[in-house]
């Protein structure tokens, strides 16, 4: 009862998703084609690294811009309980 009580704000998906997919997409070629070829080259790996930064700016976009949530909740949970 005397619990603090957080909105939290959930994101569209669609908003989202296509990115993930298309960079997903695009490592799951390099991956077959390193596979198939049994070597990586320095440009398949600046790719991979180039991908990766893509996917946590996004990430970082859509998913963590909650810092003022984080902040509340972690006060929330550190102050001692009024009786």
């Amino acid at each position: 009862m005397n619990s603090p009580i957080f909105n939290v704000s959930l994101i569209d998906s669609k908003t989202i998703l296509p990115s993930v997919r298309s960079i997903g997409d695009q490592l799951n070629q390099i991956t077959h084609t390193v596979n198939l070829a049994g070597t990586i080259s320095k440009s398949q790996v600046m790719a991979v690294k180039a991908l990766v930064a893509q996917l946590s700016k996004l990430l970082n976009e859509h998913l963590l811009q909650d810092t003022e949530f984080e902040a509340a909740l972690e006060s929330a949970l550190n102050e001692p309980h009024k009786k």
